[in-house]
């Protein structure tokens, strides 16, 4: 049979047409190459894996709908609302219990509030605890300075990282934020000059101003080393004198 682009074109026409969505199925297709870490990501959001024979008796009962696409798949919807924090209606219609309106957004103007010593720790506890909704584990267990990829988040997982931040911070971030600033110290940084860009470029200054007027700025292990070999060259030829 051919291939059509748009059902609901084709049984306009008068022709039989269907298109089923299928989720992830066991033991056949994509589904069944994941790995444990992927498993257990479906796992946390709801999702079970579909049997080929559950498979096909859903495409058979389709048949019957007399819609033109349907959706066909195993998931605990009202798990997978809570584990994604989102908040579309039509979870509300499939599971007939309110949507979720995901995590409380963050207080901007109280964390503004705060003096400059408090911001930093208050920003990266929420941060800590957002990540670690996102990889489903404890923020506490959360090193500040780990690679998130050593965490355990891959690029479906930095999306959906993208997208809770938005919400909860209510910034724009780019879509590769979770490789711009690939740990939670790095993020919390981006994160804090998105809320309060004008603090932010002062502070740069004040670093600016004192690196200036430090006789001794900070350098770099191989100036060091130079700088090193230089003055005991300098000691050696007053030796030999």
């Amino acid at each position: 049979q051919e291939l059509v682009q748009n059902p609901r074109d084709e049984r306009g026409r008068g022709q039989r047409a269907l298109s089923v969505a299928f989720g992830p199925w066991a033991d056949q297709g994509m589904a069944s190459r994941l790995g444990a870490t992927e498993h257990a990501r479906l796992a946390r959001f709801g999702w079970r894996l579909l049997a080929p024979a559950r498979a096909r008796s859903l495409f058979a009962a389709s048949l019957d709908t007399g819609r033109a696409s349907v959706a066909a798949f195993d998931a605990e919807l009202e798990r997978y609302a809570q584990a994604s924090g989102t908040a579309e209606p039509y979870l509300s219609s499939l599971t007939g219990a309110r949507a979720s309106t995901g995590a409380a957004r963050f207080d901007r103007e109280a964390w503004r509030g705060l003096a400059m010593a408090e911001r930093g720790p208050a920003l990266l506890a929420r941060l800590s605890s957002e990540v670690a909704g996102v990889l489903g584990g404890s923020a506490e267990d959360l090193d500040p300075r780990t690679g998130f990829a050593d965490l355990g988040l891959d690029s479906l997982l930095a999306v959906d990282l993208k997208g809770r931040l938005e919400r909860v911070f209510e910034v724009e971030l780019p879509a590769t934020v979770a490789f711009d600033a690939p740990n939670l110290e790095a993020l919390a940084q981006l994160i804090g000059e998105r809320l309060d860009p004008k603090a932010s470029q002062d502070g740069a200054s004040s670093r600016s101003i004192a690196n200036d007027d430090d006789p001794h700025p900070e350098r770099s292990t191989d100036q060091l080393a130079a700088d090193l070999a230089r003055e005991l060259g300098r000691l050696d030829s007053g030796s030999e004198a």
